[in-house]
């Protein structure tokens, strides 16, 4: 692998915006902060925090344009001698465990394991099991217990050395083995597969079939398989892998390693959802306050429409009023009938200006905006 990439400016600012810049970390073989040096450096804009996120959703905001800048056009960008690519890196941290022939000073989480693992009859095909919340935590074959429990113990020693506090969480019916990756708990469990075979019938089901012309027994019998699998919980969609099993070539014990480099990426993995989940929750929230005030607000100008109508419909009462009390004036007064209605003139003036908008213009004007301070 070549100890540096050069590009062009253009090229490099269309790269930062293809992927999340760890995952273009490496890709390269550099890291995030390597990257994000030679931005600055070039000054060229890249995607800000939460970006990739807000593209999910479909509210990225506009990216900008590269902007001239006065260095050169050429991009040099180093790679790190302690990076790789994805695949390189898989393999050189990958650490190498011994699983020894004799389980000697076990794990705290062996010596819990170990008077759990009790016989659970047919449900489980005559499997020592320690049941967990979705499956069984731990399901082997009595002749596979012993290796079982040393496999665990490697496993459970390896992370501990490299910082991943393991734990056996759960009630007396119940439990999962878990490991604390950057304070994010990686699940994985151990179980054996199971052979099948047909039934051969026992004694009692052959009388049964002899005496009644058919017995219920079962089609398939069940052995233990002597394969083991190991189990890394691995949510919806992930693109790690969960599981390594006994192949023809390679068994558990040389697994291990990549076993424990899976556990560490899939606590990082974690991590980052968490940090995607918190900042869609972030954003939606951030939506639905958005999408409140604008109801607010189109709720407001439908308020200051129907005052504005509710307004001018008085104001036209008002003035119809005033034409009639008018005309009812000059009739009474050309009947001699004026003082006699002198009273009702009078009120009937009032009540108009009662009606009348403009008897108060102070109060006509409105803002025209609301005022979500005063609620």
């Amino acid at each position: 692998m070549p100890p540096s990439i050069e590009f062009t400016r253009q090229q490099f600012y269309d790269l930062m915006w293809t992927k999340p810049m760890r995952t273009l970390a490496t890709e390269h073989g550099v890291s995030a902060a390597g990257l994000s040096k030679v931005c600055s450096r070039h000054q060229i804009p890249r995607p800000s925090s939460g970006y990739w996120t807000q593209l999910a959703l479909g509210k990225a905001p506009p990216r900008p344009c590269l902007p001239d800048a006065d260095t050169d056009d050429r991009v040099l960008v180093d790679r790190e001698p302690s990076r790789r690519s994805s695949t390189a890196a898989a393999s050189d941290d990958t650490p190498r465990l011994t699983v020894s022939t004799v389980l000697h000073k076990p794990h705290a989480i062996i010596r819990q394991l170990d008077p759990r693992l009790k016989e659970h009859g047919y449900l489980h095909q005559g499997m020592l099991v320690v049941r967990g919340v979705n499956g069984a935590t731990v399901r082997v074959g009595p002749p596979s217990k012993a290796r079982a429990l040393r496999l665990l113990d490697a496993l459970c020693k390896a992370l501990e050395a490299r910082g991943h506090a393991v734990s056996l969480t759960g009630n007396q019916y119940r439990h999962y083995l878990s490991a604390d990756v950057g304070g994010e708990a990686v699940k994985f469990s151990l179980t054996e597969n199971a052979k099948q075979r047909p039934h051969v019938l026992t004694a009692k089901e052959l009388e049964d079939q002899r005496r009644w012309g058919h017995s219920y027994s079962p089609k398939h019998d069940y052995a233990p398989s002597g394969q083991l699998t190991l189990h890394v919980d691995t949510f919806y969609r992930s693109a790690l892998r969960g599981s390594w099993s006994d192949g023809v070539r390679r068994r558990l014990e040389d697994l291990l390693g990549e076993v424990v480099v899976a556990i560490e990426a899939q606590g990082e993995a974690l991590r980052l959802r968490q940090i995607e989940q918190r900042q869609a929750a972030e954003l939606a929230a951030e939506r639905r306050r958005q999408e409140a005030v604008e109801q607010r607000a189109r709720e407001y100008q439908e308020a200051l429409g129907s005052d504005l109508l509710t307004m001018a419909a008085h104001w036209n009462e008002a003035e119809q009023v005033r034409a009639f009390v008018a005309a009812v004036e000059r009739r009474v007064r050309d009947d001699g009938l004026l003082d006699a209605a002198a009273d009702w003139l009078d009120w009937a003036r009032a009540f108009a200006r009662s009606r009348d908008p403009l008897t108060h213009p102070e109060k006509i004007a409105k803002r025209l905006t609301r005022d979500d301070r005063r609620g």
